[in-house]
């Protein structure tokens, strides 16, 4: 707690152009990333001591989503969050629904949207409203449909596994997993427009948002039928795409293979936030942990990606390789309140045409 309380100190100076005080107001460093990541370590500082939330349902089975009550966060905490919130459905771009960096500081390639912005964004927005720091309404469906837009349009059908509920260890002559159906393996890419450059890590974005957009708008009692059967479909078949191109030995993707560990980290988010523990045949948090073990250096850190000899950015340094592998071995991300798991995947919802 020491070490987060110092970190956002220099945060909170650096940022406020060295006087000391938070003020987002004409301050040109505050990034999407910065502002999301900022949220999610106020977050995790006062996330400790939370009562568990729990859900009731009514008499016919179905979820009811629960009275909002504000957490326990210091004032000053709270105003820092509230404002770097507006500052993130500010920025969101209208009307299509994603982010991108604002006024482009970076020099970035000239797009109005990108995947990876618009994924930290909606996972701080998502904690912020755990605590009642709600964004509009629109802010949840514009970005819904956005991510259901860039998803790709079409794909090599692939079978759906589930876990075969007769399957005990030792038993002959009964498969751990059944097949449940067939569906469309459609996976999501960095930029919109580029759909036959889909990757490993940008389709766990995909996945990973659609969740989260789903349980925001069912906890605010704004999930229409219509929308939630579209999103499940998209999860379904984002999902069908990482089980077809499944590997933890590299980001999955066309081309150099790079952003290998945030990619691991997103495969925890997708895990957390619908709720698999297979994807496909592949427990993949057995397989990253191991993945993850057997390469941790004797100093107990993970080496920059350059150093394997891999194509790499000069942002996948030993510190922040190390920070995803963490998250991933921590099983950092906070799950949702009710399972968002595509109903087909829980054995439930028919075939996949079902769902669409």
């Amino acid at each position: 707690d020491d070490a987060i309380k110092k970190c956002l100190r220099f945060c909170r100076f650096h940022y406020a152009g060295g006087k000391g005080s938070w003020n987002l107001k004409g301050n040109d460093k505050v990034m999407v990333y910065t502002a999301a990541t900022l949220i999610l370590a106020l977050d995790a500082l006062n996330a400790k001591g939370r009562p568990a939330v729990k859900i009731k349902r009514d008499r016919y089975g179905h979820a009811i989503p629960p009275k909002r009550k504000p957490c326990k966060i210091s004032t000053k905490d709270k105003k820092w969050i509230r404002e770097l919130v507006d500052f993130l459905v500010r920025t969101q771009v209208k009307p299509s629904g994603g982010w991108r960096y604002p006024g482009n500081p970076v020099d970035s390639i000239e797009a109005d949207t990108d995947l990876s912005n618009t994924q930290y964004a909606l996972l701080a927005l998502d904690v912020a409203a755990r605590c009642g720091i709600d964004p509009p309404i629109e802010t949840w469906k514009l970005a819904g449909e956005h991510l259901l837009r860039e998803q790709e349009e079409e794909g090599v059908d692939v079978p759906i596994w589930i876990e075969n509920e007769a399957w005990e260890e030792g038993l002959e002559g009964v498969p751990r997993f059944r097949q449940v159906g067939t569906t469309q393996a459609r996976g999501w890419c960095y930029l919109p427009g580029k759909p036959t450059l889909s990757t490993g890590s940008m389709t766990c974005a995909g996945v990973t948002c659609l969740a989260i957009v789903k349980e925001r708008l069912w906890a605010r009692k704004k999930l229409e039928p219509a929308f939630s059967k579209r999103i499940d479909a998209g999860m379904l078949d984002g999902l069908a795409w990482l089980s077809d191109h499944f590997t933890v030995e590299d980001n999955p993707e066309p081309g150099e293979n790079m952003w290998h560990y945030y990619y691991l980290y997103g495969l925890e988010r997708t895990g957390a936030k619908t709720g698999v523990g297979w994807i496909g045949q592949h427990d993949w948090y057995r397989e990253g942990a191991l993945h993850l073990l057997q390469a941790q250096t004797p100093e107990g850190g993970w080496k920059e990606a350059a150093a394997a000899g891999k194509p790499a950015d000069a942002t996948e340094s030993e510190i922040t390789q190390t920070c995803f592998a963490l998250l991933f071995l921590k099983r950092a991300t906070r799950e949702p309140l009710i399972p968002v798991t595509p109903p087909t995947l829980t054995g439930g919802g028919g075939a996949p045409a079902d769902n669409r």
